[in-house]
């Protein structure tokens, strides 16, 4: 609310209704504007006026949103927010800024000279991300930003850095488990997960009815004790290959008797060697995601294997669409994303409710793989559809959501900069630097905190 105190007249910006004006005799207030060029009000939240031009100064803190959906609007990173100014002369409202991160607060200056407006702009933590200041291309080159140059493969779904940081290591569509090197040099081969795999069938494919054949690694970790390379392989099971490379070894291809379909994200505990994995669904395969999705199947599980007694052993089923998992850092409990169900589940390794699960959070979007930082926060890859899926790929805002162990959001960084409209599957932060993935893709990125 705010005074004119020229006239007495009492603004109020009503977050639901619009804005309103109470004469200097008060009773019933008088509507003055519920939309601005076409697009209704949904969060009106802050007033100031211009005591020396009587202009209102108001912010709508979101034009998706309203205020009882206020906590959702946090957590997919909502930047509808605008600033805008009504004339009592002319009786009309002029949008004065656009694309405000929840606008929540306006000041006019002593002189009138300028206007404060408060944001959150898409962070509840205090580091901003200047958007893509590089690309990782899939080829053996790495590229610059300016170039559309991706070269054939596609597909870096998920990231890992090995005991030095090096890296990342990917897996990539045509069966290769690549490790960057550098600018200079770009990617090289690391590892294979198909022995059935020939460069002249398998190089540079993008065809999914090769990738049976050829392999095709997604969720990957690395156990820093031994150096080894823990992988999921969407055909081929659970894998493993040495410090330097080569051809991996098929660990697992079964749990309880039950061959895996599409497996998919991947967890080391760095404390005890237990690697965390999960299978999507155990009806359709990575080729066939698209039948998946519409399908409500609830056939994922999460799954351990145990690298001393070489056993798996099935943690928890009837998950739709597991992707990715995480274990925490103290080992107590382990994260595993639900992709079709928008949310994630938590089961408890330890303590008085070891052996159960119960839902950490519930998301508005997507999620993705789960990456765990090195404060013990989770790094989640959300992406929030625009309208209804639209074959052969849906439009989403693809964001990073960074949780607390206790599920409080922390932050929320945009991801459109490197993929547009086009969805994520990791977000990965190492030294300050989110590395972003993508199933889609031809490239890895890096967003640098200011």
């Amino acid at each position: 609310m705010g005074f004119n105190d020229q006239t007495s007249d009492l603004y109020i910006a009503d977050p639901y209704h619009g804005l309103y004006v109470v004469g200097p005799t008060y009773g019933k207030a008088t509507l003055l504007a519920i939309e601005a060029e076409v697009v209704p009000f949904k969060l009106l939240n802050a007033v100031d006026d211009d005591q020396e031009t009587g202009i209102v100064y108001f912010t709508d803190a979101s034009s998706r949103f309203q205020r009882r959906e206020f906590q959702s609007a946090i957590q997919v990173g909502d930047i509808t927010g605008r600033l805008m100014k009504y004339d009592p002369i002319t009786k009309q409202v002029t949008v004065l800024l656009r694309d405000l991160g929840l606008a929540n607060g306006v000041a006019v200056s002593k002189d009138g000279s300028f206007i404060l407006v408060g944001v959150q702009n898409l962070d509840i933590g205090s580091r901003r991300y200047s958007g893509t200041e590089a690309y990782i291309h899939m080829a053996k080159q790495a590229l610059g930003p300016a170039t559309n140059n991706f070269g054939s493969i596609l597909g870096p779904e998920s990231l890992a850095f090995d005991v030095k940081g090096e890296g990342p290591y990917t897996g990539v569509s045509d069966g290769r488990v690549l490790k960057y090197q550098g600018p200079d040099v770009g990617f090289t081969d690391f590892a294979l997960t198909s022995p059935h795999r020939t460069k002249e069938m398998c190089d540079g494919s993008i065809d999914p009815s090769l990738e049976a054949t050829c392999g095709r690694p997604l969720g990957l970790g690395f156990n820093y004790q031994t150096g080894d390379l823990y992988m999921v392989d969407a055909y081929l099971g659970l894998m493993v290959v040495g410090s330097r490379g080569g051809i991996a070894i098929q660990l697992a291809a079964a749990a309880q008797g039950i061959p895996f379909r599409f497996l998919a994200g991947l967890d080391v505990d760095q404390g005890n060697g237990m690697v965390y994995f999960t299978e999507a669904s155990n009806r359709f395969q990575l080729r066939d995601i698209q039948e998946l999705i519409a399908s409500n199947d609830s056939t994922g599980r999460l799954l351990r294997y145990d690298p001393r007694s070489r056993e798996v052993r099935v943690l928890l089923g009837g998950l739709s669409v597991a992707v990715g998992v995480a274990i925490s850092r103290d080992g107590t409990f382990v994260l595993v994303a639900e992709l079709t169900a928008n949310r994630i589940r938590r089961f408890w390794l330890g303590g008085p409710r070891v052996n159960t699960s119960e839902v950490f959070m519930e998301l508005l979007g997507n999620p993705g793989n789960i990456k765990r930082n090195e404060r013990g926060d989770f790094w989640v890859a959300i992406n929030n559809a625009l309208g209804p899926p639209a074959p052969p790929e849906s439009l989403v805002i693809p964001l990073g959501l960074r949780l607390s162990d206790d599920g409080r959001v922390l932050e929320v960084a945009p991801l459109v900069g490197a993929y547009e409209i086009s969805e994520i599957s990791e977000v990965q932060e190492l030294n300050g630097e989110l590395y972003v993935a993508s199933l889609v893709a031809a490239y890895a990125s890096i967003y640098r905190a200011n």
